[in-house]
């Protein structure tokens, strides 16, 4: 431990070294070659290093420069998942939100979140509180590390008191319960960074142009860098595509259980409001007025996060952006829950978009696609990892590795 906090300070991953990091990547054969910089790539070149292999890493763009990046900034188990019979998903996730809490208190951070039983909506007391019963159950039940708290009920008045600036309707109370905020993009260049430090070679602005194969096997890449235009080849022993929403750009060669186009792609979006112009104490749990889903609002500091929307998606990838559509969604929705809210276009500080590579499920709608991760080779020996989410970014690189 006391050689990796020594190499946390070298400062050798940095674009003064740029040159010297692809010279290593081309005379090296590596044991893992991981495509893609977000959450799931980094979680992965990790976990490889830390059982010891060779691991080299390329992303195109910035690192976490597409969905992990963009997310509503959120660790957390999955709630809504139960509804799906999502049992082990959410159970899986609800240990790795509070792994990510034990290890990593500087990115993660408790908040509460309150599930209110409004007297138009069709989720009743009971229906509340088994679900987070089950939810308390999964997360802390025979686990080293547990939730901050369990959840507890609170009456329409207490309700109030706790969240002042809701609208009356209340019918016989509501829930508070707690999942974590987490610095997505730092999460992603922090499971970078400790990679690093653990022997792995990573850049950025380097795109996968071609592949190299023998005997119809993938034995490599030939990577284009973007900052000089120049071509070279890099080795390795197993190609990982762990690119999200790019995963069908790479695989080429699809096996006859999984679909294709493999991803699904549907954006995300957020607005950011200055807090005091929603006054929300907690992060509060409400609804579309015009679609079937919920979405949050979510105290961040002295400013509001709402959102978040899901529509399916055919734009750019690269460049998601917020529609008209979008923000009177959510403007509209919050103002209902919050009849004093004052936002509107002219007070927005911010708006985002990004896009969940959802596995394609046949049948289904956006919302009720599981958060599932798939891994799978090709015909050439192309392993790849889509789905997911990012609070189960370390189980995803174990499960691969272990594949």
């Amino acid at each position: 431990m006391e050689d990796l906090a020594k190499k946390l300070f070298e400062k050798r991953w940095n674009f003064k070294n740029r040159g010297t990091i692809i010279i290593k990547l081309q005379n090296t054969e590596y044991d893992v070659l991981i495509i893609g910089g977000g959450i799931t790539g980094a979680g992965i070149a990790r976990e490889a290093a830390m059982r010891g292999l060779r691991v080299g890493l390329v992303e195109m763009q910035d690192f976490g420069a597409g969905t992990s990046s963009r997310s509503s900034k959120l660790a957390h188990g999955g709630l809504r998942y139960l509804a799906y019979g999502e049992i082990n998903l959410v159970k899986e996730a609800t240990t790795e939100r509070n792994w990510m809490r034990a290890h990593i208190p500087h990115l993660i951070r408790p908040v509460p979140f309150m599930w209110v039983n409004w007297k138009d909506d069709t989720l009743n007391k009971k229906y509340i509180e088994s679900s987070l019963q089950l939810y308390d159950s999964l997360s802390d039940d025979s686990q080293k590390f547990k939730n901050l708290k369990k959840y507890q009920w609170f009456s329409a008045e207490e309700l109030h008191k706790l969240e002042p600036e809701i609208k009356d309707k209340i019918g016989e109370g509501g829930a508070v319960y707690y999942d974590n905020n987490v610095d997505d993009a730092r999460l992603t260049i922090e499971t970078l960074k400790e990679a690093v430090i653990r022997g792995a070679d990573i850049i950025s602005y380097c795109k996968v142009v071609e592949y190299i194969t023998e005997k119809d096997k993938i034995i490599g890449v030939k990577c284009q860098d973007l900052e000089n235009n120049k071509d070279f080849n890099i080795k390795s022993t197993l190609m990982v595509n762990a690119t999200g929403i790019w995963s069908d750009d790479l695989i080429r060669n699809y096996p006859e259980n999984v679909p294709k186009p493999l991803i699904r792609p549907t954006k995300g979006v957020h607005l950011i409001f200055k807090r005091k112009q929603i006054r929300n104490e907690h992060a509060v749990i409400v609804r579309s007025l015009s679609q079937e889903r919920g979405f949050f609002v979510l105290p961040r500091g002295d400013f509001t996060i709402i959102g978040t929307t899901d529509t399916d998606f055919k734009g750019d990838l690269a460049n998601p952006f917020c529609s008209k559509e979008d923000a009177d969604d959510l403007i509209n929705s919050v103002k209902y829950y919050f009849p004093n809210a004052d936002i509107g276009y002219n007070n927005i500080i911010a708006t985002y978009a990004g896009i969940r590579p959802l596995v394609k499920e046949i049948g289904k709608s956006e919302r009720d696609i599981s958060r599932k991760h798939l891994i799978f080779f090709n015909k050439h020996g192309l392993l790849s990892i889509a789905g997911g989410k990012l609070t189960t970014m370390r189980k995803m690189a174990e499960d691969l590795l272990e594949i």
